[in-house]
């Protein structure tokens, strides 16, 4: 059996020859795929086929990014969207009910695709509330706006506070903003 520190090295060179060589690997690597297109096609449907959970994440990402609701993710906040997605599919294997991950504060309303601003629900829940504001929403409305402002930017939680504000009045964000 391998000694711990003969392990370590190994690990050490490892990624040090994978630093070292990244840009030959990745010109192999793109070569390959491009010539072989129909194992590259199979690989990635596999992968899709086995993390569901990855998958549907990057969907939601892609979602939000084009609704301009995104801001950079942790690592962390990253795993909690997966765990939130694996806990959504588990639900609906136990019990046959279709549950959706759904968006407490509307991304048209300028809600963000983050874990605190999600929650799970049936189906026919989720398509009831629609897009509608509750009050459980408008609890989330000052940590929106100050990670707007932390990670996106200061421009962006000004067009937060704006969207909010046609859908429920100035006065009410202002209000919203200043119990922070």
């Amino acid at each position: 059996m391998p000694h711990h520190r003969d392990i370590e090295k190994r690990k050490a060179w490892v990624k040090n020859y994978i630093r070292k060589n990244r840009v030959v690997r990745n010109a192999k690597n793109k070569a390959w795929r491009e010539e072989n297109p129909e194992k590259e096609l199979a690989r990635k449907q596999r992968y899709r086929k086995n993390n569901p959970e990855v998958m549907a994440v990057l969907y939601s990402l892609r979602r939000a990014r084009k609704i301009g609701a995104k801001i950079t993710l942790t690592p962390d906040e990253t795993q909690a969207l997966r765990s939130l997605q694996r806990k959504r599919k588990l639900m609906c294997e136990k019990t046959g009910i279709q549950y959706q991950l759904d968006h407490i504060l509307p991304l048209s309303y300028g809600g963000i695709h983050h874990p605190c601003n999600i929650q799970i629900i049936t189906a026919s829940k989720n398509s009831v509330k629609n897009n509608k504001i509750l009050s459980k929403a408008l609890s989330l409305v000052s940590q929106h706006y100050s990670l707007y402002h932390e990670r996106v930017g200061s421009r962006r939680a000004k067009k937060f506070k704006r969207q909010l504000a046609e859908a429920i009045g100035m006065e009410k964000v202002e209000m919203l903003l200043k119990r922070k």
